[in-house]
Formats: structure tokens, C-alpha cells, sequence
């Protein structure tokens, strides 16, 4: 055919945010004389869901697996290179002669995704556009991929005559909400604590006896993260643990020692395709300490409040993950586990103590800043009518900052 595409000037490895528009060459290149049409350039991003479930026996077959899935398209921006707007427009097309041809180009992502413009039929949330994502479930068939492609056409006049295409992948990134949107607590910091209980010490304990189950706390063990509780990937986890020894005549269980420490990051992800849907998680650990020695408190009959040595922490790190996000079809949020085991008195016998923290993930990817120009007024839009990047749907609910039912921008249930 004699037509060849290529692209130059363009980084494929990249991660993209609204505020960065691909920026590139297209380089055309044609062996003989060709009518061309036109060129186009277009950005498409699709979030495709698919899940795998044995069906009912009598339907399907005992060991046959029922397949659902589901795509969203989630954009499609397109500019023409080829003609320029200043040239009119030929039925015919225009004839280029032997030779190479350079178009550079600009596209840029929108802050929102489209899918319901492009599926009406389906429904849909008002959201930002997700990250670039791949996911699988372990024993569970189900699969989450969200994808955006750079693609190039070339289209020749005439219903028999075969254009040509290219395309690469782009990797994307949104960029974070407004900060403001987000609530603070009154105490300048996000807490969840964790407790020991006397009966958790021995059932044939005879002052356990005398207290209903888990309701005579003597240990807590409390973790706190600013407010919001926002973790960046790759800054150090900005993480204080205290621990609160509470009032007892018990002398035995005195001193108390951290013995280990283990803190992994979370990360649930839930899909839907279809009218089927199912949830995962998977976990990777930040910090995994055994054999301390870290005495808390030793003091009987006072209640003493005593920050676990800071310095164990100083070099736990986020990880490189992608952010939190939610989509008409996938979400994904994150809760920070801290598990420590604590020996009372001259025992060695560990007490566990959990602690989940929900948290949010961002890229400290931020938009223009004229986006962000309107701090106070109208939370929607700043000057020039520029959306905000609003937070993601359920994000309050995850951090326990509303009630679920108060965040009317919530997934839909699977669709029937």
C-alpha cells in the first residue's frame, strides 16, 4: 500500500495527568503518490470487567463456568492533523506526493470520564477519570483492566480503499481532589485504636469472671495518621502509635512490652460485570518486626498514655501503588493495618492488638492551579468555569467521616 506511520517525540513511558497534554510527531510517510482523506489523532480510554462463577448444575453443568463481563468506554477525544481547519474540505480527498509528512500534535485528558455520554443505555457515576489499571483475582476469575491508547488513523477515499493505524498505550494518573474538600477532625489528627481485654488474658482467670466479654479494656493500643488521613506514595508513612495502659489492681501484668510490630497496606478491590460483582483484597507489608523489646509502661494503678519509640518507624515507606479510585464498574481503596503483640509482666506469651486504619491514596498530582483559584464560594467551580477534581465517590464513607447512605454519588448495585 505504501503508506507507513510512525511517532516520534513522543514518551510512551510517561504517566499522564490532565494537566500534561501527549505532545508528539506523527511522521507519514508514502512510497507513490496517495489520495489521503484525512489524518486523525484520538485518546480512548475503557474500563473492561469480567468475572467467572460456576453456574447452577442443572443450567450449566456442575464444573462449567459462567462468564460475565462488561466494558465502559470511558473517553473518546479526537483531533484531525490532516487536513488543517483553514483547508477546505474535498469529497475526493487530496492527492500528497512521494514523501514524508510531519503533523505535531497536543491532546489532552479531561478531568471527568465520559462513559456516559458514549453508553446512555447503562448506567453510570459522575466521576473522575481512573488511573491506568490491571488486576487479577486470585482463585476468584475475576479481572479489572482500565487502559487508555494514543491512536493515529489514516483514511483513504473510497469504500474499498484500506487505510492504515497505529497506536500505542498511554499510562494515566488523575489528579488529586481539591484539599479542601476534605473534612478535618476537631483533634488535628485521624485515630483508631485497638484494645486488650481481661477476659483475652486467661479463661480461667477468676477476675475475668466478673466482667461481660470485651467490655473491661486494659491495654489500648492507638494509631494516628494526620487529618486527613492521605498517604503519598513513596513519602514515609507518617504513622504514631501509642499505647494506653489503663487503671488495675492486676500487679501481674505489669510491665507491659511491645514484642512485635506489623504494619501492612491493604488494598480491596471490587468489580462488577454485569449483574455479577465480588470483592479482594491483597496485602503488602511495610514494616515486619519480631523479637523487640520495647517497655511501654510499668507504672501499676495509673493510666498512662505512651508513644511506642518513633524511631522504629522513620523508615516505612508507601509504596508505589496505584491511587485510590472509583468507577462505574471497578473501585479500589486502601486501609492500613497495624498488628503488635504485646507480653504482660515476666511472660513471654504474646496479646495481640489490631488496629485498621481506612486511608486514601494519592499521587500528589495536582491540576492547574488556576483550578484550584477558588478556595471558598462554590465548591464545584473555580474561575474560568474550570471543574474542581472532586473526591471520589464513597471516599468519606471509607474514612468514616459521613454515614454510607449520606454520599449520593455511590456506585449504583449491580445492574439487573
Amino acid at each position: 500500500m505504501g503508506i507507513y506511520l510512525d511517532l516520534r517525540e513522543f514518551d510512551s513511558e510517561k504517566m499522564y495527568t490532565p494537566s500534561e497534554p501527549v505532545r508528539g510527531l506523527v511522521l507519514l510517510r508514502l512510497d507513490r503518490s496517495t489520495v489521503i482523506s484525512y489524518v486523525t489523532l484520538s485518546i480512548e480510554g475503557s474500563a473492561r470487567t469480567s468475572l467467572v462463577k460456576k453456574g447452577p448444575a442443572f443450567i450449566l453443568g456442575s464444573d462449567t463456568p459462567m462468564v460475565a463481563d462488561e466494558s465502559h468506554q470511558l473517553l473518546k477525544l479526537s483531533k484531525t492533523l490532516f487536513p488543517r481547519a483553514n483547508i477546505p474540505g474535498l469529497p475526493g480527498g487530496y492527492t500528497l506526493s512521494e514523501g514524508e509528512y510531519a503533523f505535531p500534535f497536543e491532546i489532552g485528558f479531561p478531568l471527568q470520564s465520559q462513559c456516559s455520554k458514549h453508553q446512555p443505555e447503562l448506567r453510570h457515576i459522575l466521576t473522575v477519570l481512573p488511573p491506568s489499571f490491571e488486576a487479577h483475582a486470585a482463585g476468584e476469575g475475576g479481572v479489572a483492566r482500565i487502559e487508555y491508547i494514543l491512536r493515529i488513523d489514516v483514511k483513504r477515499p473510497g469504500r474499498f480503499k484500506e487505510g492504515t493505524s497505529i497506536q500505542r498505550k498511554l499510562l494515566f494518573t488523575p489528579s488529586d481532589p481539591a484539599p479542601h474538600l476534605m473534612p478535618l477532625s476537631g483533634s488535628g489528627y485521624y485515630g483508631r485504636h485497638g484494645a486488650l481485654y481481661i477476659n483475652n488474658l486467661a479463661k480461667s482467670l477468676k477476675a475475668a469472671a466478673l466482667y461481660t466479654p470485651g467490655t473491661v479494656p486494659i491495654l489500648l493500643l492507638e494509631g494516628r495518621l494526620p487529618s486527613p488521613p492521605i498517604l503519598y506514595p513513596d513519602e514515609t508513612l507518617p504513622l504514631h502509635l501509642f499505647v494506653r495502659c489503663l487503671p488495675t489492681q492486676m500487679e501481674y501484668i505489669l510491665p507491659v512490652t511491645l514484642r512485635s510490630l506489623v504494619i501492612a497496606l491493604d488494598s480491596t478491590i471490587t468489580v462488577t460485570a454485569g449483574t455479577c460483582h465480588t470483592s479482594w483484597t491483597s496485602s503488602r507489608k511495610l514494616l515486619n518486626l519480631k523479637g523487640l523489646k520495647e517497655v511501654v509502661s510499668g507504672v501499676q494503678g495509673t493510666e498512662i498514655l505512651s508513644e511506642i519509640n518513633n524511631s522504629i518507624l522513620q523508615n516505612v515507606t508507601i509504596p508505589m501503588v496505584t491511587p485510590s479510585f472509583t468507577t462505574c464498574t471497578v473501585e479500589q481503596k486502601y486501609s492500613l493495618n497495624v498488628d503488635a503483640g504485646f507480653s504482660l509482666g515476666v511472660t513471654t506469651k504474646l496479646r495481640p492488638i489490631k488496629v485498621v486504619m481506612n486511608v486514601e491514596i494519592w499521587s500528589r498530582t495536582g491540576p492547574r492551579k488556576e483550578l484550584y483559584s477558588a478556595i471558598s464560594g462554590d465548591l464545584g467551580r473555580s474561575e474560568g468555569s474550570n471543574l474542581l477534581v472532586p473526591l471520589r465517590p464513597r471516599c468519606l464513607a471509607h474514612l468514616g467521616a459521613v454515614e454510607a447512605a449520606a454520599e449520593d454519588r455511590g456506585p449504583p448495585p449491580p445492574y439487573s
